[in-house]
């Protein structure tokens, strides 16, 4: 806090957006291993990371705001989020727990209250727990509970699954250490 006070830092005050669109596939026509699709979109994700995609739409929506207004720039990124039909984010938080006032900060929740999309999932990491939301239109989604298992179980399938191959690799954490960390996150 005493850094964002001093007049010489750079990044100012407030929340700083940025998105860009990533193509996702939900079913796998070709027959390839789950984990093969997470390698596939986490290449894809570090090309779009080391883009401007997301400078570029954070300063176009600033630019749209200071020039026409705040009612034409959220006109503008209301639209661009309607024409997307899943939603994701990934936050990475601290490693170490924090403490404030004295009490340790147990987790870190997204609370969003509203989303153009039929599902949206936010993950967040922190202090070496990952807490995955997932967000549903009911009235679109018409069973919630079994998508939101069968997310779970997919999560479980990928670490375990990494996890193994970690372990044939001679790196890692062992399996079995892996599970007592998921099932002691439970």
């Amino acid at each position: 806090a005493s850094e964002l006070t001093n007049s010489n830092f750079r990044t100012g005050w407030g929340n700083k957006n940025g998105s860009f669109l990533v193509p996702f596939s939900f079913h796998s026509k070709d027959g390839r291993h789950p984990l093969q699709h997470v390698k596939a979109i986490k290449s894809l994700m570090d090309l779009k990371k080391q883009s401007f995609e997301a400078h570029m739409s954070y300063s176009s929506i600033r630019n749209i705001t200071t020039l026409l207004g705040s009612k034409v720039g959220t006109w503008f990124y209301k639209r661009c989020l309607l024409r997307t039909t899943f939603f994701t984010s990934n936050i990475v938080g601290p490693r170490e727990t924090i403490v404030i006032a004295g009490n340790p900060v147990n987790f870190i929740r997204v609370v969003p209250s509203s989303s153009p999309q039929a599902m949206s999932l936010f993950m967040v990491s922190y202090a070496e727990r990952v807490d995955l939301q997932i967000l549903m239109a009911k009235d679109i989604i018409h069973k919630p509970d079994f998508l939101a298992r069968c997310f779970e179980e997919s999560f479980y399938e990928m670490v375990y699954a990494a996890a193994w191959r970690q372990k044939e690799e001679g790196f890692g954490d062992s399996v079995h250490s892996i599970h007592r960390k998921l099932v002691h996150k439970s």
